[in-house]
């Protein structure tokens, strides 16, 4: 006989009936719950690991935020002190202009006691 032909046979077979079916021969029974068992615990460890490392990234994430923000700070703190080193050569200690105060918006402008008319 051929496999095709032993396939066949199998198949074609009429189911036997093998005495009484009852609940307790149907079940799976002790190594069925222990497979199952087996998976949920599986389960539950991919599940723990999984959460420690979606934590680990984020956390990964929040200092390299908080690096680049430092960082940030740091060069506008250094551009900053750049500035404000031009400005004192330029500024007296009030933050006024050294050339005594004549400065745009000291005498020219508009409704100033100069020009009360506001022209």
């Amino acid at each position: 006989m051929s496999p095709v032909e032993i396939s066949r046979a199998v198949l074609l077979a009429a189911p036997s009936d093998g005495g009484d079916m009852t609940p307790s021969s149907i079940t799976p029974g002790t190594p069925g719950f222990i497979a199952i068992f087996l998976v949920g615990i599986v389960i539950l460890l991919l599940v723990v690991d999984m959460n420690r490392r979606v934590r680990r990234v984020q956390a990964t994430a929040k200092v390299e935020a908080r690096h680049a923000a430092e960082q940030e700070a740091a060069e506008q703190e250094a551009s900053g002190a750049g500035a404000a080193e031009g400005e004192s050569s330029t500024t007296d200690a009030d933050g006024e202009p050294r050339d005594g105060g004549s400065g745009p918006d000291a005498t020219d402008a508009p409704g100033t006691p100069e020009d009360p008319s506001g022209r």
